[in-house]
């Protein structure tokens, strides 16, 4: 009998298992985290700089690992989905 892996929604076959999966975990577990730059919270930001800038870098964390980046006058906004 062929037993069947997980597969994504989008079919895209991964010869990986959870053996694999543990071993990631356990290798993860060991990194130490760079806490070295912190990002500073403001309590209530200008949204309207977000709209004008165009010269300064800004860095403003949205919430879980969502940012928006900007950089001469390029807005890039990340989301990890």
């Amino acid at each position: 009998m062929i037993r069947k892996l997980y597969e994504n929604l989008d079919s895209v076959q991964t010869t990986k298992r959870l053996v694999d999966l543990h071993r990631w975990y356990r290798e993860r577990k060991r990194k130490q985290k760079d806490w070295s730059y912190q990002i500073s919270h403001v309590e209530h930001y200008e949204t309207a700089l977000l709209h004008t800038n165009r010269t300064h870098t800004l860095l403003s964390w949205i919430g879980h690992s969502t940012f928006v980046i900007q950089v001469n006058g390029l807005t890039i906004v990340t989301d990890p989905i």
